[in-house]
């Protein structure tokens, strides 16, 4: 159960490092350089993408697996989170006139929630049957 609670807290803190370079990366190109909110946000996400995979696949779930394979299996997983903040953040933007900026971390926290199930139960799933092994070390 220990061992548990600390992935899970790695977890947390990778989804930390991972949220605020996306957001950086969002506020940077759309206040400052005044990058339109779909391709600020598009920037964004694939910074968080790029951190989030590398983080995950080796400080948290040390995974020893096919780098291609899991990387496509995140791609995908990521897809559809992204696809669902996207849905959600046009229409915040342009149906409920949310301020653009306020729109990225409502429709971000959508995403997490989403990408979150994804990644436990479908990308990284062979950590999660290692975990449960009387045999696990760390």
């Amino acid at each position: 159960m220990v061992l548990r609670n600390h992935t899970f807290l790695k977890y947390c803190l990778i989804g930390v490092v991972n949220t605020v370079s996306c957001f950086s990366v969002i506020y940077v190109l759309l206040d400052i350089f005044g990058v339109d909110y779909i391709l600020s946000n598009m920037t964004g996400y694939a910074t968080g993408l790029l951190v989030s995979f590398i983080l995950n696949k080796y400080r948290n779930f040390r995974s020893s697996g096919h780098l291609g394979k899991e990387f496509f299996l995140f791609s995908l997983s990521f897809g559809v989170a992204y696809a669902a903040n996207l849905a959600a953040l046009v229409f915040a933007v342009e149906m409920l006139r949310v301020d653009t900026f306020l729109s990225q971390i409502m429709s971000g926290t959508f995403y997490t929630v989403i990408f979150y199930i994804l990644m436990k139960h479908f990308v990284f799933r062979g950590y999660k049957e290692h975990m449960q092994s009387p045999l696990c070390r760390e």
